[in-house]
Order: C-alpha cells, then structure tokens, then sequence
C-alpha cells in the first residue's frame, strides 16, 4: 500500500459518507455550518428513501437554537437497492452495494466529490443493515475497483454501537460489523484504515450530564462537535495532525485501528486548566475504556486566536501538559498533540482526546455470544449454509485481532 499523499499542503481534505439512517442523521449535523475541510464533499447513501428524507427534513427542523436552521451546505443523497431497506439484515445491505457499486455508489460519491478528497469518513450505525452491510463493502470495492481517484482513497469510519435496549439481533450485528470494519473477512487482512466507536449508551450519558434529553438529535450533536475537531488538522496547527499520522501510529507502530474519543468545548482558561480539560475530554469519551489499556492518544487544542504565546498556550506548554497527563495513566506506544488557534473563536478553548488501542474484550465479552447464538441458529437451517459460514469467518477474523491486541498489551506490560 502506496504511503498517503495529501492533495493540499494547508490542511487534509476530508470527504463525509453517511449510510443508512443512522449515518444519515450524523452527516445531517453539518447542514448548519461551512467546514473548511470537508467543504460540500457530503453525500447521503440510503436503500430506502423515505429515511433519508426523513433524516434530512427532521435535522433541518431540529438543529440549532431558533427553529429552523438555513442550511450552509449542500447534501447529495442517494439511493442504492430496491427501495425497500435491508431489513436489519448487514448481507442484504451488501448484496445491495455489491449489485449497484459501480452504478449509484460510484455516482453518489463522485457527484458529491469524494473521489478529489484525501480521506474519507463514513458515518453508520453498526446496528442496523443498510450503512452496516455497505460500509465495509464500499472500503474493500474502492480500493479494488474504484477508479480514478478512488483507489488510493484513505477510509476512516465513525462507527455507533446500538444502545442496551435495543434487541439483541442489532448487537448480533455490531460485533459482525466491527468486524468487517477491522479486517476483510476474506483474507483477514486489515479493511478501514481507522475504526472510530461510540457507544449509544454513553452518549446518552453525557447528553444527560448536559442537561438535555438522550434524543438522536442531542446525540449526533456531540458527535459532530467531535468531528468538526477531528477533521480540522492542517488548519493554522502547530504540529498538524493528518490522516497520515493517525494511519501510520495505528497501522505501522502498534498494529491495531480501532479508537475512541472524547471533547469538552469551550473551557474557560481563567478557570480550567489545560490537564483538567484533558481529564474533561476523557470524561466524557464515547466508549467505556480501560485507561491503562489505550496504547495511543492523540491530543486536539483549539484556542481563540488571542490566547496564542500566553503561558498555556504555546506549542511546548500543551506538549509538556500532555507528557505530564498521559505519563500518569497509560502506557502509550504513539502519542501526538497539535495547537490550533481559530480566528473566530471569542472564548473559551476546546480539546479533542483520541485514544486507540484499549482493551476490547469487556465489550466483546457482553455481546459476541448474541452473533454466536446467530452461528447456531443459522447452522439448524437448511437453506442458510452460506450465512453461518460467513458468520463463523466473521467470528473467527474478531479473534484473531483481539489475539493481537491481547498480545500487544502483555508486550508492554499492560494489566487488562
């Protein structure tokens, strides 16, 4: 694999792919602003077109504090399949990919110009059928037969955890989606080059510390705050972080890509310092996360222009900060920081905690049973043969990179 190349020398050019509807309603966040990195590469792939319409109609009417928000952007929105969903079913979603990758997908994400984009973020539920069944397709079918300037594309993906009270099929589905996500079920070699998780329940969580009510709009806010930090790298940074140092720590000096993350916004310099903001950040990441099992952390500050040179605003201070803060609670083999200042911010500074490599296992220890029960059920029916051996290659890619991470953390001493 070809090291990645940026396509502009200021700042890495992103891409947003949302499918399905939950994907839908997350790339929908961005309606409301002009993000300079993504600009309006964001597309909307559904195989049913009443929820994409729905997720967009319902964002517009929704986000923002006065009403109805005017959109900044243009969304491309597209659909794929028969019109008729996937039924929950992650095969059906990819046997709709499958059959119309290289008519509507192709279309949609070059319509929306993602094939000009240094990296691409797709946005799913891991729940579900359509965005969970495709996504991991979609990763695969662009570096085999993507064309022109979708070949050598970099995929990152923002991937939801369905919450506890949704049924036991769409966990069944998470741990098979993630790990297609993580590794081609084929070969078992790596498919996204970057995994990011929320967990639904955690979300909630910190929506309600906030005051406000655990609805999808509430959620998906937070998640684009993340976001919008996440992807800003290059833009006026000291020590820019782009899709090639979150590609290289992960693949090339840990060997692992799966990550969370966690922000705090707009905290007050004259009150909270830049370790407690850290801690603020960690707070409120979006998975459960054994600390002393993360591996890599990545470090975002983003500043109002005038705070820049004053004592906890330099490039070194937020470099000896981070030194000091992760030193004490975990046992990095990566770790990165970088300093943006924003000309439009009045006040208040934000951080972006990113953390890779965490322990699995619990996660997979509550709900991978719910996908081998799926094994043995697909096993007893006669017509589904196919299915429980997918399912079984499926399972059996999941262990062999939790055997690798299990590795990794005895290699540096980590107690899981």
């Amino acid at each position: 694999m070809t090291e990645p190349v940026l396509r502009s020398k200021e700042q890495t050019n992103w891409a947003v792919l949302g499918a399905g509807e939950g994907g839908n309603k997350i790339a929908c966040m961005f309606l409301d602003r002009k993000h300079a990195s993504i600009g309006n590469r964001i597309t909307l792939i559904n195989t049913a077109q009443a929820d994409m319409e729905n997720a967009v109609r319902e964002t517009v009417k929704r986000i923002g504090t006065s009403g109805t928000v005017v959109p900044q952007i243009t969304i491309g929105r597209h659909m794929f399949g028969d019109n008729t969903g996937a039924g929950n079913d992650p095969f059906e979603g990819e046997r709709f990919a499958t059959q119309y990758y290289d008519t509507a997908i192709v279309r949609a994400l070059r319509s929306a110009g993602i094939d000009k984009a240094d990296a691409m973020l797709s946005l799913c539920a891991l729940g579900g059928g359509t965005g969970n069944g495709s996504v991991p397709y979609i990763i695969k079918a662009t570096r085999e037969r993507g064309g022109a300037g979708l070949q050598n594309m970099r995929h990152f993906v923002f991937a939801a955890w369905p919450h506890e009270s949704e049924a036991k099929q769409k966990h069944a589905n998470a741990v098979a989606g993630l790990s297609r996500l993580l590794m081609l079920e084929e070969s078992g070699k790596r498919n996204a080059d970057f995994v990011m998780l929320c967990d639904n329940n955690r979300l909630a969580e910190i929506v309600v510390q906030e005051g406000n009510k655990p609805d999808w709009p509430d959620i998906n806010r937070v998640i684009r705050d993340a976001l919008d930090l996440f992807t800003i790298g290059g833009q006026d940074a000291e020590g820019v972080m782009d899709v090639k140092n979150f590609i290289q720590g992960g693949q090339k000096q840990v060997g692992l890509h799966h990550f969370t993350c966690g922000v705090a916004l707009d905290n007050d310099p004259e009150v909270v310092t830049l370790e407690k903001a850290f801690d603020f950040a960690l707070r409120r990441a979006f998975m459960a996360v054994n600390l002393q099992t993360v591996t890599m952390a990545y470090v975002l500050v983003r500043a109002p222009a005038h705070l820049k040179g004053s004592d906890d605003f330099t490039y070194k201070a937020i470099a000896d900060t981070f030194e000091r803060w992760h030193t004490k609670r975990m046992n990095l083999r990566v770790g990165m920081h970088s300093f943006i200042t924003s000309p439009t911010k009045k006040d208040g500074f934000d951080v972006l905690v990113v953390l890779g490599g965490f322990d699995l296992r619990p996660l997979m220890q509550q709900h991978r049973h719910k996908l081998q029960e799926q094994i043995a059920m697909a096993e007893n029916i006669p017509d589904e043969p196919h299915r429980a051996k997918r399912l079984k290659k499926i399972d059996q890619n999941l262990e062999s990179y939790l055997a690798r991470m299990t590795k990794l953390h005895e290699m540096v001493g980590v107690k899981s």
